[in-house]
């Protein structure tokens, strides 16, 4: 039996898509494997789990004591490596030693780099001073992920270690993280791998500034290669920030929110539109209109969950709102068929008939 997929999105996470055995970043070509076989007695819990590419998990039979190769790696290994990548990915170092080994070598991610315990990486005053002038609100870098590539390894490890780090509560880190990854100059897979690593950081995040420039700075792309667990995470709480509908909160989030509209997990596409019809009544200066045009260019497969999201009771209470009846307008159609009919109904019958004929005990 197959883990659970609750019990597979904790270990992806919690690896950053990197396989624990040669640490080559996965993106969805990963899969969990049992440590112990469920057949000797193994169970389908974290515990039993380690995260592994394709390859790796092919040349798992090997590792079986039944298996005239058996000994090559046994569980008690390959637990302590599991947990070994887990720490490191936690802590941010090993993002910083796969991308700066990788922008050494110039293998593109081909080969993997060792995995070592580290200190934090050491810096001269050269890198320290580059990251000063990251972190400052005042000075601007051109071109940092051509001048990151000219650091050495030591230096360029310290300067991404020390953004991804900064990254949970410092905006500036935020900023500077996302005009590397999005530089042509910076290797696509190791954008992912810091984009899931800043996606990860303003999760856990209290401030709403990190969240606003992580969604302003990222590609739609880019976000929406990251693993969609911790998607899921991150945008259930952007749409909860929008749903509390605090003001300066709001005109921050909802503008870049709605740019990202794609990278939106199924299961949020629903909630996603009721927060926008909700946010588009407010009388934030930005966040209102941002939410009212990005209600009448959804794509279908997002606009159908969030009409069929509407009830009756929504129509009645929002009955002389323009901006809902655009929104019936334009989606109604992939509604179901019973749906439609109320739809055309509040459309078409006065306030008072609509009321009388689906809530008629209010």
């Amino acid at each position: 039996m197959p883990f659970q997929i609750e019990t597979k999105t904790e270990m992806f996470i919690r690896c950053g898509r990197l396989c624990c055995l040669c640490l080559k970043q996965c993106g969805t070509n990963m899969e969990a494997a049992h440590i112990v076989n469920e057949a000797d007695g193994g169970s389908n819990d974290a515990s039993n789990g380690i995260p592994v590419c394709l390859d790796c998990h092919q040349e798992f039979p090997a590792y079986d004591d039944r298996h005239p190769k058996g000994n090559r790696i046994r569980p008690k290994e390959l637990i302590a490596r599991r947990d070994r990548v887990y720490q490191l990915v936690e802590s941010g170092t090993i993002y910083a030693q796969v991308i700066a080994e990788r922008s050494r070598s110039g293998s593109g991610g081909k080969s993997a780099p060792e995995l070592v315990e580290v200190d934090r990486p050491k810096s001269s005053a050269e890198a320290r001073r580059f990251l000063a002038s990251l972190l400052s609100e005042d000075t601007h870098p051109a071109a940092p992920a051509r001048k990151l590539a000219i650091l050495n390894k030591g230096d360029r490890a310290y300067v991404l270690d020390e953004l991804i780090l900064k990254a949970t509560d410092e905006p500036q880190a935020v900023i500077a993280l996302t005009t590397i990854v999005k530089s042509a100059a910076f290797p696509r897979e190791e954008a992912v791998l810091i984009a899931e690593q800043m996606v990860r950081a303003a999760t856990l995040s209290n401030n709403v500034d990190v969240k606003a420039e992580l969604l302003q700075g990222l590609s739609e792309t880019i976000i929406g290669s990251v693993y969609e667990g911790l998607r899921l995470a991150f945008f259930e709480e952007a749409i909860e920030i929008v749903n509390r509908d605090q003001f300066e909160e709001v005109n921050k989030i909802v503008p870049p929110l709605v740019l990202h509209v794609n990278g939106i997990p199924s299961d949020l596409r629903k909630d996603y539109v009721s927060a926008l019809l909700k946010q588009a009544r407010s009388d934030s200066f930005k966040g209102g209109p941002a939410a009212k045009t990005a209600l009448t260019s959804l794509p279908d497969d997002v606009a159908k969950a969030g009409i069929e999201g509407i009830d009756a009771d929504f129509l009645s209470w929002n009955y002389q709102h323009d901006y809902v009846r655009r929104f019936v307008k334009k989606y109604s159609h992939l509604a179901g068929k019973r749906q439609q009919r109320m739809l055309q109904d509040f459309s078409s019958l006065s306030r008072r008939d609509f009321a009388e004929k689906y809530l008629p005990d209010e």
